[in-house]
């Protein structure tokens, strides 16, 4: 609540002098400050002048990367998005054509040419599904495919590609699994991991879930570190605090840091009661069937949570994505370590396209899937206030009584 307010209250000061420059102009040389996203006949990015962002549409002809510095010709207007105004990206540019002038020297853009390298080589290497599920699995890219897009989109499986936390977690797990096998005292293991994913955040284009991810991994990293217990909630409430100071728009507009909130939050609130509901009818000690209520019971939280949210926002609702994020989420370390393993043998003719086969598989299922029904419905603001305001009465009624119990060893 108080970094709503505080987001509300703080103002990004507008250079009205630079927009009305601009304006007049019809030859412009800017910084790209995002990866161009590839549409059907054309790109868009956000270019930068003096403080000033523009959006950008360009010809999808050119081959443009994150740190260009192009000259560009074209039409300059009022940018009449919403979204865009509200991260104060004003203008517009419809651009003719373009030259390239230059590059930013800096650390994410050297990042950012790598992972368009590796795009590039990828795409020319396996079929166009399994390029597009690799870069979402590996570095967040978005989808180029339209099909494959929309059957992302109407399954509820889009959270798959986007690289959230999630993927972070299988990273870390990995990379503490392998560096254990080297004799290294376990703080310069923490280290080195947190610095793997430090890395990793900064190679996918450090979105805000991946962000989130990286900073509660490395609490968590810390405080196991410094000989304390980790305490997850309060972890995730320092998070989402520390991020809401650094960048307080992120709670207002960025709807990607909302539904990644809101879905974590779900787990760490509601998870543990579905999971102590569903074990008192479930009497299994088998770790398939505990596995597979794990997961049913951090979907079934994190979709409560971001339900009316994706519904007020998109207007759409998908009865099948509860099952499908079932059938899907378990196979998503699997076809990491494939992609991870695609992307290794790259210099090989033959092998990336063998090894590619399950992810093609895997794209045509979500294909297949996305044939069901999907409902369009609209939700009103104020029903989506209450249903949070239930949520929110029924975590505080279940934890109220809660207590944390430490088991210390016996004094000798």
């Amino acid at each position: 609540m108080l970094g709503y307010a505080y987001a509300s209250l703080r103002a990004e000061p507008i250079n009205e002098e630079a927009i009305k420059n601009l304006q007049r102009q019809s030859i412009v040389q800017a910084t790209i400050i995002s990866v161009p996203a590839q549409k059907e006949t054309y790109q868009t990015f956000l270019l930068e002048k003096n403080t000033v962002r523009i959006r950008a549409y360009a010809p999808i002809s050119y081959d443009l990367q994150y740190g260009d510095t192009i000259q560009a010709t074209g039409t300059i207007s009022q940018n009449t998005s919403p979204y865009d105004f509200k991260q104060n990206i004003l203008l517009r540019m419809s651009i003719r054509s373009l030259s390239r002038v230059g590059e930013k020297k800096s650390l994410t853009a050297s990042l950012m040419r790598m992972q368009h390298m590796l795009t590039q080589k990828t795409q020319r290497a396996v079929p166009l599904y399994t390029s597009d599920l690799i870069g979402g699995l590996l570095y967040g890219k978005k989808i180029e495919n339209p099909v494959l897009l929309d059957a992302f989109q109407k399954t509820g499986l889009s959270h798959v590609t986007a690289l959230s936390g999630y993927n972070l977690a299988i990273v870390s797990s990995a990379a503490f699994r392998v560096f254990s096998f080297f004799p290294i005292p376990r703080v310069f293991l923490s280290l080195l991991v947190l610095l793997l994913l430090i890395a990793f955040t900064l190679f996918s284009g450090a979105s805000s879930s991946v962000v989130r991810a990286c900073i509660m991994i490395a609490l968590v990293l810390c405080i196991k570190n410094s000989g304390r217990i980790p305490l997850y909630r309060n972890i995730f409430l320092a998070t989402a605090l520390g991020i809401t100071l650094i960048h307080p728009f992120a709670l207002l507009i960025d709807i990607g840091f909302q539904l990644s909130f809101l879905a974590t939050a779900g787990i760490v609130y509601l998870a543990p009661r579905v999971i102590s509901y569903l074990d008192a009818r479930i009497h299994s000690q088998s770790r398939v069937v505990r596995t597979l209520i794990a997961l049913c019971a951090e979907t079934i939280s994190a979709s409560v949570m971001v339900l009316p949210l994706l519904w007020h926002v998109f207007g759409q609702f998908s009865p099948l994505s509860f099952f499908a994020n079932i059938l899907v989420l378990p196979l998503i370390p699997f076809s990491m370590a494939l992609s991870a393993l695609i992307v290794c043998a790259l210099s090989f003719s033959q092998l990336p396209l063998i090894l590619s086969f399950p992810l093609e598989l895997l794209g045509h299922f979500v294909i297949m899937l996305s044939a069901m029904p999907v409902y369009f419905i609209s939700l009103p603001l104020y029903v989506t206030w209450g249903w949070y305001t239930i949520i929110i009465y029924i975590i505080v009624r279940l934890n109220q009584k809660e207590s944390i119990e430490f088991q210390l060893p016996p004094k000798q």
